[in-house]
């Protein structure tokens, strides 16, 4: 195997593509969304390894493009006018594109691994079971900005995201236990230790992270 244009970090090994099903226009497809896919859209522009190395960092291509790895947490929400303690998340997938050493694009997806260690390259994406992300990893700023971060920083990122007051926007389909609204499922667990991963949901679709800038 050729090596990828981009550097992974860590223990992530390659084998076989997860695939989930997808049905558009009563024709079912397979389409393969995993760390792998995801990867495949890093642009080598550069043969260099980054001068900063991050202990989360996951893979980079060595420019302008970041993956990182974030171990579940647990985070104070605010959700309409409701103020909620320590709800938990499971391990989440961030990846930052930047220009100029500024972000200009952010993917944000969940996995059930969590150690940076146990991720493979075929590791599958799940959605983010909050409000206000989409299947495809990207992100509803609204009022909020992360344009002023350097495409390294993505502790500020998370920060403005999950300082962010989340609404009722993009709510369905992001928890098996309330496929209807995501934001019961977190007022449920507060307080918890962890998130239940089987409660996540696949994300069957992603946007490159070179293709769909900030707006």
């Amino acid at each position: 195997m050729s090596p990828p244009p981009y550097y992974l970090r860590g223990d992530i090994n390659y084998d076989s593509h997860p695939t989930v099903e997808a049905v558009s226009k009563g024709v079912h497809t397979k389409k393969a969304v995993s760390i792998a896919a995801l990867l495949g859209t890093m642009v080598a522009e550069a043969s260099l390894p980054p001068i900063r190395v991050e202990d989360n960092l996951v893979a980079t291509n060595g420019f302008d493009q970041n993956i990182f790895f974030i171990p579940h947490h647990r985070r104070d929400l605010l959700i309409d006018n409701l103020y909620i303690h320590a709800v938990p998340y499971p391990g989440l997938i961030v990846a930052l594109k930047s220009a100029s050493n500024k972000v200009v694009n952010v993917l944000l997806f969940t996995v059930t691994e969590n150690r940076k260690e146990d991720l493979k390259i075929s590791s599958s994406l799940y959605k983010m079971p909050f409000p206000n992300t989409d299947d495809s990893g990207a992100v509803c700023w609204g009022d909020s900005s992360v344009s002023q971060y350097s495409g390294m920083d993505w502790q500020s990122v998370l920060t403005e995201f999950f300082g962010s007051r989340f609404n009722g926007d993009l709510i369905k389909k992001a928890s098996k236990a309330h496929p209807d609204d995501s934001r019961e499922m977190l007022i449920e667990l507060t307080g918890k230790q962890e998130y239940p991963v089987n409660d996540l949901v696949a994300s069957s679709s992603f946007t490159p992270l070179c293709r769909r800038p900030l707006g």
